[in-house]
């Protein structure tokens, strides 16, 4: 069986937690090497990971040759810039989503990635649980016949006003921390119709670009419509609620399904079922899935088509939104 070889660069707690777990445990992978800006604190991380190579800084990583691919951990502003030095350095990439901060940003990570021959994808590991594939099998089956509106949600109380997430030079913003997840799901129901109609509302902070909360409210020329609310302000929430000319289908801790039990609950005229959804590791499914297309050149997943329309969702809906231009 063919492994490919992963480096980490940043050591965020997304890669301590989560990422190094699923690179450890998948069956064709092998964790190589990790890099931080602090050779300490690469060396730590290391240490504390089993993890054989460690670097005091991105570039060395990326000179390693046995590494073949990164899973790009850093603050979002700047996912393009290290996704670009990792093409250029011919690694493929795993990018921690949002994957750009504006789409004009998208073009350049695209074609360095093209043309190194790289494959290159966002990280939207909540798509590759089996919850995600019955509930698109639901919606072909006609259970609860055709789409109408969807509804989603991902908030949770963010504590502290220092979290790198509340820093607008660092690209802080709810949309881009979790809405995204509600953008992206709303996007794989739909098709890929882009939305006709954009309102959208925030809590910005005092600098006028870090949303603390967002909702956004978006119609499409075939009659569906979908909303979405995003928090930092609110209690734990992830869900997202698809109606249907004959039914309902409700879908329970539909991003992190980790953090809870998943259930699919269908309602139509005559019942209502509640159908559990089976355990899975959705980083080790990640890390897998994406190195199966490196060796297969199969397309992945989420496609370089879906990362542009993502972002353009989201610069769209924060325009609508009244973000501060320039941000």
């Amino acid at each position: 069986m063919e492994t490919l070889r992963w480096g980490i660069i940043g050591t965020a707690r997304i890669a301590a937690e989560q990422v190094v777990p699923a690179l450890n445990r998948a069956r064709n992978t092998k964790l190589q090497a990790v890099a931080s800006r602090s050779l300490d604190r690469a060396k730590t991380f290391a240490r504390n990971h089993g993890i054989p190579s460690y670097y005091g800084s991105y570039d060395e990583l990326l000179q390693d040759p046995e590494v073949d691919a990164v899973y790009i951990s850093l603050p979002n502003h700047l996912h393009a810039q290290w996704s670009i030095r990792a093409a250029q350095s011919g690694k493929h990439i795993l990018c921690e989503k949002p994957a750009v901060l504006h789409p004009s940003e998208l073009t350049a990570v695209l074609n360095a990635c093209r043309e190194a021959n790289v494959r290159y994808m966002e990280a939207f590991m909540y798509q590759l649980h089996p919850q995600w594939d019955r509930v698109l099998e639901i919606l072909r089956s006609g259970q609860i016949g055709s789409v109408r509106s969807i509804r989603a949600a991902f908030t949770f109380p963010l504590l502290g006003e220092f979290d790198i997430r509340l820093q607008p030079v660092m690209g802080g913003g709810a949309l881009y921390d979790v809405g995204c997840y509600c953008v992206h799901a709303i996007r794989r129901i739909v098709g890929d119709e882009e939305p006709s109609v954009v309102r959208a509302e925030a809590n910005f902070s005092v600098d006028g670009i870090v949303d603390r909360t967002l909702s956004a409210d978006l119609g499409f020329n075939h009659g569906v419509s979908a909303s979405f609310v995003c928090s930092f302000e609110q209690e734990d929430r992830q869900d997202v609620v698809i109606e249907g000319s004959s039914g309902t289908l409700k879908v329970s801790h539909a991003f992190r399904p980790d953090l809870g039990k998943p259930t699919l609950s269908i309602q139509t005229a005559a019942t209502l079922v509640d159908e559990p959804v089976p355990n899975a590791d959705v980083y080790v499914l990640e890390v897998e899935h994406f190195s199966d297309g490196v060796f297969t050149g199969n397309p992945f997943r989420n496609t370089d088509e879906d990362v542009a329309a993502n972002s353009r969702w989201i610069d769209r809906i924060y325009r609508a939104a009244g973000r501060r231009q320039g941000a």
